[in-house]
């Protein structure tokens, strides 16, 4: 199989999470380890839980959901971004990683027991990047409904991840992660590329 040029970030980045993740949830003293756990980051400065936790998932219903969504989005910002692409790709990666864990830190800062994991904020961070750059495109294609303007798919994922939080995690979401995620890839895609905004409004 050919990888397209294009697209390298994306599928390097996809590889990683999927092989790390599937370790992590085959071995949970791995997961444990990897999770970003506020108490520890605070308390015993293992900051590379900032970092790691984005790699690992609950289980592979949760893995799948962000799979799919790093693939639509990153690869639609790799493939067709405006200039420069790539940069545009990795700050959106790096400012929804850190933007949306710092949120979750800060807000469960005194929780001892919270916990979370997962690539939800960079796929959130892509997903509003890329709605701010291409709002009415057509990036999502499925048999049954060719040609799903991006607005409608972020929709669809959107409710994708309320019923899986409602049947699967019990409501208990973090919203910070995906919050500071969303905001973290929007403000990405207006600084750099703040004569598009412009042009929309």
């Amino acid at each position: 199989m050919i990888i397209p040029e294009d697209n390298y970030i994306t599928y390097s980045l996809l590889a990683i999470i999927l092989a790390v993740s599937l370790y992590a949830i085959a071995y949970k003293k791995a997961f444990q380890a990897l999770i970003l756990h506020p108490a520890s980051v605070i308390h015993k400065k293992e900051y590379y839980r900032i970092f790691s936790s984005v790699l690992v998932h609950n289980n592979t219903a949760h893995l799948a959901i962000n799979i799919l969504m790093l693939y639509v989005y990153c690869s639609g910002l790799e493939e067709s971004g405006p200039h420069p692409r790539r940069l545009t790709l990795a700050l959106t990666i790096i400012s929804s990683l850190l933007m949306g864990h710092l949120a979750s830190l800060f807000i469960y800062r005194k929780d001892m027991t919270y916990s979370s994991a997962g690539a939800s904020g960079v796929a959130i961070g892509c997903m509003c990047s890329y709605l701010i750059l291409h709002p009415l495109e057509n990036h999502v294609s499925l048999p049954f409904a060719d040609n799903i303007p991006n607005i409608y798919s972020a929709v669809g994922y959107l409710m994708i991840i309320l019923l899986y939080t409602k049947k699967f995690n019990k409501g208990e979401i973090d919203y910070g992660i995906h919050v500071g995620g969303g905001l973290g890839g929007a403000a990405t895609s207006i600084i750099i590329h703040p004569k598009m905004i412009t042009d929309i409004i």
